[in-house]
């Protein structure tokens, strides 16, 4: 941060006065930190820090699971182990960063910026939650439906994000050259199993593509259908169209096949 210059800190402790604040030009949002440490601040005159708004709470009941915006991944992961031990977000958010960035990244900064550390869009688009916004576009928004509108985060705050309380079967797997480095993709699955071998839902993300994340809804499609068989996992992948860029990893057709390989072996190991 350029400290020849005096930029405001303000700490508001409703949402309506910290919305007022949004309004500020060259205002930014301030909750755990990390996302201010990459962002370009010479335009920045105001920071408006969110601790002190009501929005860290977890709650659980038989219907849904809401998490508010400020709560950090260590809470995030913290609570949720008390209610659903082998939850994806558990998994994902373990491996995000080292763990004294995940006592500092929150959920809402997380889904602003979608840093390459994050390791949460993926669960997300599986789980499919409802985020709440407070501002100029007030509203409950699907994930997809923002993530693919970053402008939308310049007047509105996230609060929160609502989510099913469903039992699902998991995987979670990041491709890296080591545990502290960042993903060149990530993949997240989650079933329900009607039999052995039937399904009767699936649904695949995978980040790190050169459309950033995405849901393989056709292939979901087609592995619902009928009987799962190995060989009809990899006919059915044959049409999955994955592209890569060039990662540290590998070359893009490298990755494309490591990609899909690892998409069948998580398929297959929640089938077992």
């Amino acid at each position: 941060m350029n400290s020849s210059k005096e930029i405001r800190w303000f700490f508001p402790k409703t949402i309506k006065e910290a919305i007022g604040l949004l309004s500020i030009g060259g205002a930014k949002i301030h909750g755990g930190g990390t996302g201010l440490l990459l962002s370009e601040l010479k335009n920045v005159k105001t920071l408006i820090d969110l601790q002190n708004l009501p929005i860290n709470n977890f709650s659980v009941t038989d219907e849904k699971i809401e998490i508010g915006a400020y709560l950090s991944f260590c809470s995030i992961i913290d609570n949720l182990r008390n209610i659903e031990s082998d939850s994806i977000l558990i998994e994902a958010l373990s491996c995000a960063a080292n763990t004294p960035l995940r006592n500092r990244i929150t959920l809402g900064g997380s889904i602003a910026f979608s840093p390459l550390w994050s390791d949460l869009m993926g669960p997300l688009f599986v789980l499919e939650p409802e985020v709440y916004l407070e501002g100029h576009d007030s509203g409950v928004y699907k994930i997809f439906e923002i993530i693919t509108n970053r402008s939308i985060f310049n007047s509105n705050l996230i609060t929160k994000i609502i989510y099913p309380n469903e039992k699902w079967k998991s995987f979670y797997y990041r491709e890296s050259r080591t545990e502290v480095d960042f993903a060149s993709f990530t993949i997240s699955i989650i079933l329900k199993k009607k039999t052995t071998n039937t399904l009767s839902d699936i649904r695949i993300a995978i980040t790190g593509t050169k459309n950033k994340i995405e849901r393989l809804h056709n292939f979901e499609k087609k592995l619902s259908a009928g009987i799962i068989t190995s060989e009809k996992i990899d006919v059915f992948l044959k049409d999955v169209d994955l592209d890569f860029s060039k990662k540290s990893t590998g070359s893009s057709e490298y990755t494309k096949e490591i990609a899909k390989t690892y998409i069948k072996r998580g398929i297959e190991s929640l089938l077992d």
